[in-house]
Order: structure tokens, then sequence, then C-alpha cells
């Protein structure tokens, strides 16, 4: 990838972010509160004008955006990439442990379906599961989780903390978002596992973004899977 590539990369990168956020609020009054183009404390930003974008092809939009970030030179040289592997695996959890890669980024996760399941738990799941089979559907208690596919196990929220660290770039956010943790993923684990550990309520809200069916993860194959574990 040329300079211009590189450039154009970084810098959308950091608007998407800034208009993610901006769309999270929601709030106008907050909003105005929070913009600002005033340069952060200590840091010598790039005037909008002076940043080398010209052959990064951005879009009007984009260019509007440029006066609220706050780019140093470095940036350019050296690209904020992190090359490191990090830690997925929730503690107190064993599993046999993998590695989930993309875009220079590794998470350390549970590989899918080795998560240890203590023999008090399988029992008390399937005592659970037989409790709730005898009852009506609207008294049944079943364990279930919110965005079930959404998980790390399957990448969701792999490049965490390299968005986290463009927060810095950000005027109206390098001072109160740049140590706060990003978290893009609802679940720890994979669907088979949530299944094996007495999960029986799944949601999932599926829609297509380009070529990845987001929500089932690109996986819709395991629909049949997920209905036979239900079933047992």
């Amino acid at each position: 990838m040329g300079r211009s590539g590189a450039v154009r990369c970084f810098v959308t990168a950091v608007i998407a972010l800034e208009l993610l956020c901006l769309q999270a609020l929601r709030v106008p009054e907050l909003e105005a509160g929070l913009l600002t183009t005033a340069p952060l404390p200590g840091r010598a930003c790039l005037p909008a004008d002076n940043l080398p974008v010209a052959a990064a092809n951005l879009t009007a939009d984009e260019l509007q955006m440029l006066e609220y970030l706050c780019i140093v030179e470095e940036a350019f040289v050296h690209p904020p990439i992190r090359l490191e592997t990090r830690s997925g695996v929730p503690e107190g959890v064993a599993c046999a442990v993998t590695q989930w890669c993309g875009s220079g980024m590794c998470t350390e996760v549970c590989a899918r379906g080795s998560v240890a399941v203590e023999p008090w738990l399988d029992n008390a799941i399937r005592m659970q599961t037989r409790l709730s089979r005898a009852l009506p559907f609207c008294f049944s208690s079943m364990f279930g989780t919110h965005n079930s596919a959404i998980s790390l196990a399957d990448g969701y929220g792999n490049l965490d903390p390299v968005y986290q660290d463009l927060f810095r770039y950000i005027k109206w956010a390098g001072s109160d978002f740049s140590h706060a943790i990003l978290r893009t993923n609802d679940q720890w684990l994979s669907l088979t596992d949530q299944l094996n550990l007495g999960v029986r309520v799944v949601e999932v809200d599926t829609h297509w973004v380009g070529v990845r069916n987001f929500g089932w993860g690109g996986r819709s194959a395991h629909v049949k899977e997920i209905a036979t574990h239900l079933s047992t």
C-alpha cells in the first residue's frame, strides 16, 4: 500500500470512529458541547488544510470532518498499528485456547466447543431443562444471551484496541475517551459453547453488509446445528 493509501485508511478510520460516536450519542445538546476544533493540550496538531490527504480521494463529508481531528506528522510516518496478541478468554474459564487474527491483530479465544463444563453444572443444566419442559412455555425459565452470535470467539471485537487508540486523534474525544474501554462484542464464547453451558434462548439480528452476514458471523449454515442443540 502506498503512502496515499495508508493516509486514506488511517484518516478515514478515525473519521468513521468519530461518526460512530456521534451516532451513538443521539443528543444534539451533548454533541454541541463535545464538538470542538480547539487543539488538544500539549499536542501539535497539523492544520486541517495542511494534512497530506490530497491524493487520498476523501469524500466531501470526510473533508469536513478533518477540522475535528488532531493528527500529528508522526502518525503518517509510523501509523498506530498494533501487532500483538491479547487475551479474550474470560477469567475462570477452562478451554482450548486458539487465536483469531485479522488486520494484524490477534486475540486468544476459546476454540469452538472446547469450554469445559463441570459435571455438577452439566447436571444442573439438564435438570433445569427438564423442569422447563414440564411447564407451559410462558412459565418456563430458560437461560438466554443477547446478540448471541456477536462473539469475540468469532472475531467480533478483535480490532477494538486498534480503534480505541484512535480516540486520541479526535479533538473532542481525546481528553475524555482516550482511556475508555471500547468493546463491540456482546459475548466472549461461541454459540456452540453457549449452548453447551445451558443457553436455550439465543437472540440474533441478521443484516447483510457487503459480503458478510453480520449477526450470524457469516455462518448461516450453523442454523441447523443450533436447532438440533435446542431440541436436545
